[in-house]
């Protein structure tokens, strides 16, 4: 046989049971166990010897891109921190500058706030919300109960006029304005209807549905 056949043939002890050690073997093992091996162990030995060069070069190879790796990535890890941070500090400065902006729009003589400042007075006289428009006595009462009800509707519709001002839905929740209606704020809606209806027609008898 030739010496490649040879080599091909080491791997095989020839003895059953016995022909993969690779679980026993070290890494880059060298070792030449026998000091005067015949010629196929010789040819082992070169052929290991010459396959551990290449893979400890290899190894090598593969440590240095995997340590730059690790450098850039605690690099980019860096950095990134560096602007997570950043942008918290912009987001609080933000924030900050916002709030300061929505507490003194607030302030500002405007008819929003006018009508704000009107119905808060009534809740704080009254301990309540006015009624329905129909169920108030004087005419400021009712027009605050018609603005209140303007309010809900611009939320349940989501509109921008009123969506977009989160600090005045706030300051009206602060009043104990709920967007959510009530059967009790049903009730008390229709009730409403019901009595405008009857101013204009004399009646409560509503017509068929099939008429």
């Amino acid at each position: 046989p030739t010496e490649l056949e040879d080599l091909d043939l080491l791997g095989r002890c020839g003895v059953k049971g016995l022909h993969n050690f690779s679980h026993r073997i070290d890494d880059f093992e060298k070792a030449r166990r026998v000091a005067d091996p015949t010629e196929k162990l010789n040819l082992a030995y070169i052929a290991r010897d010459s396959a551990v060069q290449e893979a400890k070069e290899v190894a090598d190879v593969e440590s240095r891109a995997r340590e730059t790796l690790r450098s850039e990535i605690r690099e980019l890890e860096s950095k990134l921190q560096a602007k997570i941070e950043e942008e918290s500090g912009a987001l609080d400065a933000y924030r900050e500058d916002t709030n300061r902006v929505m507490c003194l729009e607030l302030k500002e003589p405007c008819r929003w706030n006018s009508t704000y400042q009107q119905l808060k007075s009534y809740v704080m006289r009254t301990g309540d919300l006015p009624p329905v428009p129909s169920a108030c006595a004087a005419e400021v009462d009712r027009r605050l109960s018609i603005w209140v009800q303007e309010m809900k509707s611009l939320v349940f519709s989501k509109s921008e006029r009123i969506i977009n001002a989160p600090h005045r839905i706030e300051a009206l929740e602060s009043l104990g304005i709920e967007w959510i209606e009530s059967s009790e704020d049903r009730w008390n809606s229709m009730y409403g209807k019901l009595v405008a209806y009857k101013r204009r027609h004399d009646t409560v008898i509503l017509p068929s549905f099939m008429q």
